[in-house]
């Protein structure tokens, strides 16, 4: 299964577009959803498109989710060879889904706070403007529960490892090319209290970026907060923070 849309709530469509702009991507014209009485924006990372979603009023799925939860991941959609016969693995396999045209929708209650969608024909993959999306980082409650769940969905996954410097476990999904990470507070620390200040879903999204320094002066020329990490993995690789107080989330590049 290949991820192909993910769709984040945000506060400011303008205030995202900037950031994108910023990255070096592409942002298609706005154009307004009346089924989610929201704005819409497209961003194509390649393979993977970006929905930015804003509600225009208080009215509507999106506004509600928004004042519950504040901005974050509304859903991911996935492309299968074969919607019907996905939906008849679902039901064998006890995970309650809906129709909605030709795509296949399961609850956020089920899938530890996200909703998940599938379909077939989904056409060819978008071509990055900018840099590619690496992965989502999907902040749960129980990574044992998220990691059952989601095998049973289908989806291959990795063990659960812990990392003793950020007191969390990590699990990866592999839904190529994207992939999908799986992160559950462990004792405490940062994501325990980023759990407790916004509660499941979307925690972070990954960009992969051949040249850092260009892409980290331009998203501080645009009015973004910046912050280092300290080099990681056997090859060192380097990674930069967008501060999630402009967004709702963190924005991760890895170089």
């Amino acid at each position: 299964m290949q991820l192909r849309n993910l769709t984040i709530v945000v506060r400011d469509l303008d205030i995202a577009t900037r950031l994108f702009n910023a990255l070096g991507h592409d942002v298609a014209s706005q154009r307004w959803s009346a089924s989610w009485k929201a704005m819409s924006r497209e961003v194509a990372c390649g393979p993977a498109t970006i929905h930015l979603l804003s509600p225009t009023s208080g009215e509507g799925a999106v506004a509600r989710r928004l004042a519950r939860r504040g901005p974050g991941l509304h859903s991911l959609l996935f492309d299968v060879a074969d919607a019907v016969g996905f939906a008849s693995m679902l039901r064998e396999r006890g995970v309650e889904s809906a129709p909605n045209g030709d795509q296949l929708w399961v609850d956020p209650r089920q899938t530890h706070g996200a909703l998940l969608g599938f379909a077939s024909d989904l056409g060819d993959p978008a071509t990055a403007s900018g840099p590619r999306l690496g992965h989502v980082g999907w902040l749960v409650r129980d990574i044992d529960e998220a990691r059952e769940f989601l095998s049973r969905v289908g989806f291959p996954t990795h063990p659960a490892t812990l990392d003793d410097e950020v007191d969390a476990l990590f699990a990866r999904i592999d839904t190529v090319p994207v992939a999908v990470l799986l992160i559950s507070p462990a004792f405490g620390g940062p994501f325990a209290r980023d759990l407790e200040a916004r509660g499941v879903g979307l925690h972070h999204i990954q960009f992969e970026v051949p040249q850092l320094e260009p892409v980290v002066q331009s998203l501080r020329q645009a009015g973004f907060e910046m912050t280092p990490s300290a080099p990681t993995g056997p090859v060192g690789r380097r990674r930069w923070f967008v501060s999630p107080k402009d967004l709702g989330f963190l924005v991760e590049l890895v170089g």
